[in-house]
């Protein structure tokens, strides 16, 4: 296991450690990892994730889309969509999918959310797709995490969290 200290605890604020792949140059032997907090008068074990690469709708590369002349990967509207990713058999907490329109304005995007299981594949029915419409950009989001929250002795509010999620895009048809 991996120790690290909790930082930046401000009064009564969510604050702490957060565990994230690709951000702040956190390495990725953290992942599938028990890791250890501490600090702020805590301590604190707790697994974080392994790291999550979306496989289907295969993510696509600048060649294809411009070579294609699609915007992104187009998916029919009428048929149910199969989302997979790589598992994680030690996450008991499941993963959470987003599908967001990409055309609305941001503080509005989130269209779709629903939890499944961390087994590697999830299934988006054709129901929920027609609610987008054809010729919809959609971006699919799928994470997995873990996160501790705690008041230490000094009644600072801590927080850690540990994540790892991956994303792609498709044009609805």
């Amino acid at each position: 296991g991996f120790t690290f200290p909790i930082i930046d605890v401000q009064d009564q604020v969510d604050s702490g450690v957060y565990v994230h792949r690709g951000y702040d140059g956190v390495s990725d032997s953290l992942f599938g990892t028990q890791v250890t907090f501490s600090g702020a008068g805590l301590t604190h074990t707790f697994y974080i994730p392994e790291p999550l690469y979306i496989l289907q709708p295969r993510p696509q590369g600048f060649e294809y889309l411009y070579l294609s002349g699609t915007r992104y990967l187009p998916m029919p509207v009428n048929k149910d969509m199969t989302i997979e990713w790589n598992p994680d058999p030690e996450n008991v907490h499941g993963v959470i999918v987003f599908l967001r329109r990409s055309q609305t304005p941001s503080l509005d995007r989130l269209n779709y959310a629903e939890v499944f299981e961390d087994n590697g594949k999830a299934s988006i029915t054709s129901d929920v797709l027609m609610q987008f419409g054809a010729g919809s950009d959609i971006k699919i989001e799928v994470f997995r995490g873990n996160c501790y929250q705690a008041t230490n002795p000094a009644g600072e509010l801590v927080t850690v969290v540990g994540k790892a999620g991956a994303g792609t895009a498709i044009t609805l048809q």
